[in-house]
């Protein structure tokens, strides 16, 4: 089941965009609600655009799922170009990066530890992890300045220790060094969105939809709201300035998203229409009213 959300008007914010990859899952009762999607990076959040329910349980989606969804929007947004691809180590395969290099698409996407790689002038493969044996300490990062063939593939690769001692190693057939780190940092943003979606604000698991078909309207409505949301926060925060926070000696964020600010006057603004409604269909209020 694919969906969108019903705007033409977004083929003229710009004419070339930032898009990222993103898979989200959960379950009710037996049931598996397992949701690819496609979205625009915009500033710091990403905005839903396609998404495809997937009927795999909770497994990873297949290439074929991921070009439907990118051809699907260069036939319904031909003048915009598609600048770069971010995702998630879910997106990784030979095909995949065959199809994006072939359709010459910028991307930068993690890849697997145990990947293998073949360095340039030898016939032999190692897993990458071993090109990154150095970087072991919270911080440190590695750049290789030269392209590695993984999956099939000429691609830079750096790699970064982050603070929970995870290791990434990152692939792109464009980018290398600081700016590949720098790119995939804006990939955070559709996690930012799944999270505006679920707990932290529409709460879309509590719906207890199952079939397709009606979760891919859900969805649609949602992902207006979302931006309706954001934009209105957006807005407040030109009008009167969200109050800062501070995270250790340095570090200031807002206290309130934009979107968490955004939902809340749109809350109260349909609170207030239908409370007038409600008063507007009681015959015995209104004529108390008049007395």
């Amino acid at each position: 089941m694919l969906g969108r959300p019903n705007d033409n008007g977004l083929a003229q914010i710009d004419r070339s965009e930032i898009d990222t990859f993103d898979r989200t899952h959960w379950q009710f009762s037996k049931k598996h609600i397992n949701i690819l999607m496609l979205a625009i990076v915009y500033k710091h959040v990403a905005i839903p655009i396609f998404w495809k329910l997937l009927d795999n349980g909770k497994g990873n989606s297949k290439k074929d799922d991921r070009i439907e969804l990118i051809e699907l929007f260069k036939a319904t947004f031909p003048d915009i170009t598609i600048v770069k691809l971010l995702a998630d180590r879910e997106f990784v395969g030979k095909d995949w990066f065959k199809w994006l290099n072939k359709n010459e698409l910028t991307f930068c996407i993690p890849i697997r530890k145990n990947n293998v790689v073949r360095r340039k002038g030898r016939k032999d493969t190692v897993p990458v992890e071993r090109l990154f044996g150095e970087v072991k300490c919270k911080g440190d990062v590695k750049h290789l300045s030269k392209a590695v063939e993984v999956c099939g593939q000429k691609l830079f690769l750096s790699a970064v220790r982050y603070e929970d001692g995870s290791l990434t190693i990152l692939a792109s057939n464009q980018f290398k060094g600081v700016d590949l780190l720098n790119e995939y940092k804006l990939r955070w943003q559709i996690e930012t969105l799944f999270s505006c979606f679920k707990s932290r604000g529409l709460d879309i698991e509590a719906s207890h939809l199952t079939l397709p078909e009606r979760m891919s309207k859900l969805v649609a409505v949602l992902s207006l709201a979302f931006a309706w949301a954001y934009v209105s926060g957006e807005w407040l925060n030109k009008q009167k300035p969200i109050e800062m926070k501070f995270k250790g000696k340095e570090k200031a964020c807002l206290a309130f998203s934009f979107f968490r600010v955004g939902l809340s006057h749109l809350a109260k603004a349909c609170m207030k229409i239908l409370s007038s409604f409600q008063f507007a269909f009681e015959p015995m209020a209104f004529i108390h009213l008049l007395r």
